[in-house]
């Protein structure tokens, strides 16, 4: 009997060359007493034959792989070997293979196709299972969003926020400097977020759907799963844990750098008011009145011999030596020299 070509087989009793194909592991034709069999390479399988099978996404093999079965899905994707291979969820981790995704512990996080689980940095936590860390009370995560032109969400940064709730969407919006479109003007329901020009025209730049592909002319706004970057809010500024952007205390009031609740804000001197949630307000001081320290609730009317012109008065200025005025005076003209002296 003749031998069939170098890396080739074919089934016994063969009669004619034709019979012989590429062998298992490798991929081809043969042409007349030749063979041009190659190996078959990594991520695909080759049973014998014309044809290289490529694996399933997400999945890879050795090369020279004989059967479907070679193909075992890759760190960051699960599922049986030889199937399908479907993305780590966020919150878990996956080692590769058909172990099923284990889900990450407390203080760790884990974007989708993650093969790990990442500990959170500094002031930040998350709960068990979590997509990325949030910073405590009195700090705001600045880079928790961003915009990307190239590839998934998912890819470059976490999860697209096309769905996202209402809120979300809004501070997405502020940390990211586009409009808010709270009209639903595009069209349809989900997020939706603006660049807006010096004309003043809109160009969406958010569209429902989870993954979608981020593009130059179709950007996505994605949440990060990079490490939450904590920083502390400055005065005047609250925040409460998990926040991406800080709350502004009420105007004529302040607080302390890092300061976790409305509450802690308070009316700035030169106003009175008592701030219990964001819809307080803090009313200036009327001329002739006064108030020298934070969080007073009424104004104190300027001492005789002294006055206030101006409203938000955090002090009174005094009248020239030997005059006097009555209490709450609102002019240096209140201003009189006594009995038994003269003077402007």
């Amino acid at each position: 009997c003749l031998s069939c070509p170098a890396r080739t087989t074919g089934p016994q009793g063969s009669t004619s060359s034709t019979n012989c194909f590429c062998a298992p592991g490798t991929f081809g034709e043969i042409v007349g007493s030749a063979s041009e069999c190659n190996e078959c390479p990594e991520a695909s399988y080759c049973p014998g034959g014309p044809t290289a099978f490529p694996c399933a996404e997400g999945a890879w093999s050795p090369s020279s792989s004989l059967v479907v079965d070679s193909c075992v899905c890759m760190p960051g994707y699960y599922g049986q070997n030889g199937g399908e291979c479907t993305v780590c969820p966020s919150g878990h981790s996956c080692e590769g293979g058909w172990q099923a995704p284990v889900l990450c512990p407390a203080n760790t996080y884990a974007a989708p196709g993650s093969s790990g689980c990442s500990a959170c940095g500094a002031n930040s936590s998350s709960a068990a299972g979590a997509l990325t860390c949030t910073c405590e009370e009195g700090l705001y995560d600045s880079s928790y969003f961003g915009r990307f032109t190239n590839g998934t969400c998912w890819r470059n940064g976490c999860e697209d926020i096309g769905l996202m709730s209402t809120g979300l969407c809004e501070q997405a919006a502020s940390a990211l400097g586009l409009a808010y479109l709270a009209d639903n003007s595009v069209g349809n329901d989900g997020c939706h977020l603006a660049t807006v020009n010096v004309s003043g025209v809109l160009t969406s730049v958010v569209r429902p759907g989870q993954y979608p592909n981020c593009t130059e002319d179709d950007e996505c706004v994605c949440q990060r799963c990079s490490p939450a970057v904590c920083l502390t809010c400055g005065a005047s500024q609250y925040s409460g844990a998990g926040s991406y952007a800080c709350d502004s205390c009420a105007d004529n009031a302040t607080s302390a750098a890092g300061s976790t609740a409305v509450t802690d804000c308070a009316c700035s001197p030169g106003s009175f008011g008592t701030i219990t949630d964001a819809a307080s307000t803090c009313s200036p001081c009327a001329a002739g009145q006064f108030t020298e320290v934070a969080g007073a609730s009424a104004c104190q009317d300027c001492l005789a011999g002294s006055f206030a012109p101006y409203l938000g008065s955090s002090s009174c200025e005094a009248c020239t030596a030997l005059a006097t005025s009555p209490p709450g005076s609102t002019s240096a003209s209140d201003c009189l020299c006594p009995t038994g002296t003269t003077g402007d």
